[in-house]
């Protein structure tokens, strides 16, 4: 969810303040929508998740960097070999 939200935006940085603000705004709607009559479960819920949605986001932002620097990595290597 996060990714489809975020994909207008380019960058690790606008990746890391986007995305914990969107799993906070899609766990909090979500959370509305379960009927819980405890409001210390409300808020646990809402924590988990957004902890949760937290550590996605910076998974996938290690990958992203990862698949960068490999890649960047590459351009510099054929253009030493092709003497570009």
């Amino acid at each position: 969810m996060a990714i489809l939200v975020m994909t207008p935006w380019r960058g690790v940085g606008s990746t890391l303040i986007f995305g914990p603000v969107v799993w906070l705004a899609a766990s909090y709607l979500y959370s509305m929508w379960l009927i819980t009559p405890d409001p210390f479960n409300l808020v646990t819920h809402l924590i988990l998740v957004s902890l949760v949605g937290l550590v996605v986001v910076i998974l996938i932002t290690i990958f992203i960097v990862k698949v960068f620097t490999r890649l960047q990595r590459q351009r510099i290597a054929d253009q030493v070999i092709h003497g570009a």
